[in-house]
């Protein structure tokens, strides 16, 4: 997932979520995800060349997922309701979910546009928005989450360009040949290919590039939990983009 993210000189993003965890406190399941990536992902440095390595950086992903879920959930999105979202076809689905959400609303590129999202904290509370630069022009979004602004009453057409874009988003980021059924299915057994059958076979952390991989990724899902949780309300865009993926996934199974 590509989010061009910025913050404090010397910071990681991680431990900044992380350290965060008081403003989630209040929730359980949220603060003990937000809490559960990190953690996965330091005993991920611990166990290179193992299966539990790469388990523990797969585990980091979906607590992640989990976060950003419980946000979506808390902040009134209707999305369906996992519970404690402990099934990893579930997790799977929004993993697919925040991929989705970060191509559309960050991977497009715009012609001579530098863009990136500021995280920073004001008063010890995460606060973010996203600036573009155009030259010597400075245009700043403080809700990075909506990409529809309406004048008049045309919302159908915005329906047809939301879910249109949705579905061209999602053949972008699946992989050739899979559908989003068995997409779901392959993300969901990772997990099981690090646990059970010929040790010599099980694929195993292999790399500082795979912990990086997994590092950046846990990054670019945190940040939009906080995104969506820390926003003003919620978004047309993203309720249009959360209805439309679950409408997909439904008719898949």
């Amino acid at each position: 997932m590509a989010v061009e993210l910025e913050f404090l000189t010397g910071i990681d993003p991680i431990d900044f979520f992380v350290s965060s965890a008081d403003e989630v406190s209040a929730c359980e399941k949220t603060c003990g995800a937000l809490l559960g990536v990190g953690d996965s992902l330091r005993q991920a440095r611990f166990l290179m060349g193992e299966p539990l390595g790469l388990f523990a950086l797969l585990t980091a992903e979906e607590e992640a997922a989990s976060f950003l879920y419980y946000c979506l959930l808390d902040k009134g999105y209707e999305i369906p309701n996992y519970g404690k979202i402990q099934n990893h076809l579930d997790k799977a689905k929004i993993l697919i979910l925040a991929e989705t959400l970060v191509s559309y609303f960050f991977s497009r590129e715009m012609a001579g546009i530098k863009r990136f999202v500021r995280f920073e904290k004001i008063e010890g509370l995460v606060s973010a928005y996203q600036h573009f630069r155009l030259g010597d022009f400075h245009i700043r979004q403080d809700d990075p989450l909506e990409t529809i602004k309406t004048h008049g009453n045309s919302p159908d057409k915005h329906d047809a360009a939301v879910e249109g874009a949705i579905e061209l988003t999602l053949k972008k980021i699946s992989p050739p040949g899979q559908s989003l059924k068995s997409q779901i299915k392959s993300i969901a057994n990772r997990r099981n290919l690090c646990l059970y059958g010929d040790p010599s076979r099980k694929p195993r952390l292999g790399s500082q590039e795979e912990i990086d991989h997994f590092h950046n990724q846990c990054t670019a899902i945190l940040a939009l939990g906080f995104l969506v949780r820390n926003g003003a309300g919620r978004t047309s865009s993203m309720q249009k983009l959360t209805k439309k993926f679950f409408e997909m996934v439904k008719s898949a199974n």
